[in-house]
């Protein structure tokens, strides 16, 4: 049964706004209780989505898997709020304090590929 539900799931497809976290946040705390990664961690921040679910994530062809590992605040609820490296491997683009052309919204396709474990 539990094949089956993942199977499920992993067709639905969603457009989402992507937004990227802010370098400032790199070593700060996430709400599944490990340190936020800004230039290695392949994670995300959703409200949409529990924490532990993976999600692929599709841009102008290039396709990559992140992690929710935290959650994004009410003003932004309708967002996925990537880590730079994830944002990066989409776009080849860096968000950092010298350089913030890399700190952009894209409109990307999201897949669930495992849900939340409950």
């Amino acid at each position: 049964m539990r094949k089956l539900r993942e199977r499920v799931v992993a067709l639905m497809l969603f457009v989402t706004v992507c937004s990227v976290y802010h370098p400032d946040f790199n070593g700060s705390g996430m709400s599944n209780g490990q340190r936020y990664d800004h230039w290695k961690g392949l994670t995300a921040a959703s409200r949409k989505y529990g924490l532990g679910t993976l999600l692929e994530v599709k841009y102008n062809g290039k396709k990559i898997r992140v992690r929710v590992t935290d959650r994004i605040g009410v003003s932004h609820a309708d967002r996925l709020d990537l880590s730079g490296r994830a944002m990066h491997d989409l776009t080849g683009k860096w968000c950092s304090k010298q350089d913030m052309s890399g700190c952009t919204l894209i409109k990307a396709e999201i897949r669930v590929i495992k849900p939340e474990v409950k």
